[in-house]
């Protein structure tokens, strides 16, 4: 859930940070997906050009490993699928997918 959501992009590090508890979450969710997206991006008329040193990274919070990072330069996207966590019979299974997309998030989130 967001914890710390820092619009202006000011400073170094995590500007916006998202916690997931995946043991609370209920049976009968089988996945989470991890994405970013620039907000209101076409009423705004933005995407991810605008927005310098960008990054997504999965972190496990209890031992601090980092599972995944994506550094590159989104360009003119709106929208990056950094990752699906899976719910198996042995727990929680993490896919890379690193796909983006110039659909806001609505669209997105209809498209899947």
């Amino acid at each position: 859930f967001p914890s710390h959501d820092k619009r202006v992009g000011e400073g170094d590090g995590n500007d916006e940070t998202i916690t997931i508890d995946l043991a609370a979450l209920p049976a009968e969710a089988k996945a989470v997906r991890i994405a970013t997206t620039i907000y209101k991006a076409g009423e705004k008329g933005q995407n991810f050009a605008g927005v310098n040193n960008e990054f997504v990274r999965l972190v496990n919070a209890e031992t601090n490993e980092e599972i995944l990072k994506y550094t590159e330069d989104f360009g003119a996207l709106v929208t990056f699928t950094a990752a699906d966590l899976v719910r198996t019979e042995d727990g929680w299974s993490f896919v890379a997918i690193g796909e983006p997309s110039l659909n806001e998030l609505n669209d997105y989130v209809n498209a899947i």
